[in-house]
């Protein structure tokens, strides 16, 4: 795993409010995520039979299985690696992270752009630090749905969450966005995207007749606080609005600059 961050990479980062690291998987590496997320995928959703014609408007987009970790060891084994939750700290400037969640996103074949959207509307917590993993388990181009991405766009407001199933104009919502360009992201498989929970990004319908994988990663800056929401992946964990989102066994601390001083 190519997990090692410099200063340009943050600068890069904050600056656009994503960052590409190519090669991050090895071959090895890679085709152990491949096979863990397989399994675990299917163990979730493999009687599902349902045609696409038969699925949501959301579901048209992508398949979207979360918290892989809490019920796949294998899962477990790669979500929890510190080095990811080293990266991720790096990368947003905090001395801790949590995984909110994880979750594999796969557009199948036919499927439906993934509108314009950030992550944090969606989530129980509020924090600009947030940050995302995108790895690739296949080639991410145009015609089967790559990212794109509004470099600059993670400095702008907290918006409200979309319909990610609908194909709204996100401009027409969010005037800041205006004077902003699109970027394109196509990836290699093994290549990892970094993104703020604030950055605006977007990914294309698949046209080909494969499915494109990635495996996903939320984090939470440690110390973070409730917003008042509830989202699924907290189970009976229901902490009021200012109160820590600190349970290790719904959202794990998988690295802190304060326990590793300790340990030294």
């Amino acid at each position: 795993m190519l997990d090692t961050i410099s200063d340009r990479d943050i600068a890069f980062y904050h600056r656009n409010g994503y960052y590409v690291r190519e090669g991050f998987l090895d071959a090895a590496d890679l085709e152990e995520w491949r096979a863990a997320v397989d399994e675990a995928v299917f163990k979730r959703t493999g009687q599902d039979k349902r045609t696409m014609a038969e699925k949501t408007d959301w579901e048209k987009a992508l398949k979207q299985v979360m918290n892989l970790w809490k019920d796949n060891p294998p899962m477990r084994k790669l979500m929890l690696d510190e080095r990811l939750g080293k990266a991720a700290a790096r990368l947003a400037g905090v001395d801790g992270i949590r995984i909110f969640h994880d979750q594999a996103l796969i557009k199948d074949p036919g499927g439906r752009p993934t509108v314009w959207h950030q992550d944090l509307p969606y989530w129980s917590f509020t924090h600009r630090a947030a940050i995302s993993i995108w790895v690739a388990l296949d080639d991410a181009t145009e015609e089967n749905g790559c990212l794109w991405y509004m470099p600059g766009s993670q400095n702008t407001e907290l918006g409200a969450g979309v319909d990610l199933g609908k194909n709204d104009d996100i401009r027409e919502k969010v005037p800041q966005l205006r004077c902003l360009s699109a970027a394109r992201v196509p990836v290699k498989a093994g290549t990892a995207i970094w993104h703020n929970g604030l950055t605006y990004h977007y990914a294309g319908p698949n046209r080909t007749e494969k499915s494109r994988r990635a495996m996903t990663c939320a984090y939470m800056p440690d110390g973070a606080v409730c917003n008042g929401r509830y989202h699924g992946i907290q189970g009976d964990f229901k902490p009021a609005a200012g109160e820590l989102m600190d349970r290790d066994d719904v959202l794990p601390l998988i690295y802190s600059e304060k326990r590793v001083a300790a340990l030294a």
